[in-house]
């Protein structure tokens, strides 16, 4: 399981805590995954127990189908970064922004472009930042390159810090393989820069392997045009024994020929309309 813990003992928690009224449980489809929430109780006894400020504590009456599943990416994602990073003894998730959160501490209004998320880590290499952007699927990847490259693109060769960090990429979560693949010809086929963008697919996000060369970014010679594996930030400490692997991944003649890789101070791009 995602969080390390059976499906059942999972499930058994939950209930408790929503018969607590600490959490929320709603089921959006029946055939597809419930969301948690928090509650009116779980966030008073976050406030009052571990200072937590109540103005960042949400507790929705409600959620929408529409943006779920882009939220959910990021979320993951936050997810796995924490676990990775308290097993770690190099690196610390110093602190990881949702939307909403970057929206208020700039005060950016809905129709400005913000990231999806801001995580910021202390890395043997000194404070590194990653911007995440959730690509849904529903746009063209050669727009999704115009609205969620380009900005980065200005800010990066500007030497503008990134919530502080003078060190920052750029990650973005696509629901699939293929649709990974095709975003990232498309940065390419842009000539955005190599090696600020990591591109992943969800299928490939895993807790364990997360700090690891797990991400693909787009490496070109005379030769070839290719996907390469590079870890999320460098150096990386290996978490295990296979320690450091780097793999290449051919971009195809056509763009639906894909291949499967293995499982293994604030603008651009929210959302994907």
């Amino acid at each position: 399981m995602f969080m390390g813990v059976s499906t059942q003992l999972a499930r058994r928690a939950i209930r408790k805590l929503r018969d607590l009224q600490c959490l929320r449980v709603w089921v959006p489809q029946m055939a597809g995954q419930n969301f948690v929430t928090l509650d009116r109780v779980g966030a008073h006894l976050l406030e009052v127990k571990l200072g937590l400020r109540g103005d960042r504590l949400r507790t929705p009456k409600g959620i929408g189908r529409v943006q779920l599943a882009h939220h959910g990416q990021v979320v993951d994602l936050h997810l796995a970064l924490a676990l990775a990073c308290a097993r770690s003894r190099s690196f610390e998730l110093i602190r990881f922004d949702h939307e909403a959160e970057i929206r208020r501490a700039t005060g950016a209004g809905p129709g400005s472009r913000v990231p999806d998320g801001i995580a910021l880590l202390n890395t043997p290499a000194g404070r590194q930042a990653i911007a995440v952007e959730s690509d849904s699927g529903a746009e063209n990847p050669s727009r999704t390159a115009r609205s969620k490259g380009e900005g980065y693109a200005e800010l990066s060769q500007q030497g503008v810090p990134l919530a502080g960090a003078a060190e920052w990429k750029v990650v973005l979560l696509a629901p699939s393989i293929r649709r990974r693949n095709r975003v990232a010809r498309a940065f390419f086929e842009a000539e955005l820069p190599e090696g600020l963008f990591l591109f992943l697919s969800m299928t490939e996000l895993d807790p364990r392997t997360v700090l690891e060369p797990l991400w693909w970014t787009q490496r070109s010679d005379e030769e070839s045009t290719r996907l390469e594996q590079v870890p999320l930030v460098e150096p990386v400490t290996p978490t295990c024994n296979t320690g450091h692997y780097r793999q290449e991944e051919r971009f195809p003649c056509d763009s639906e020929q894909l291949h499967s890789g293995p499982p293994g101070c604030l603008t651009p791009g929210s959302g994907d309309a």
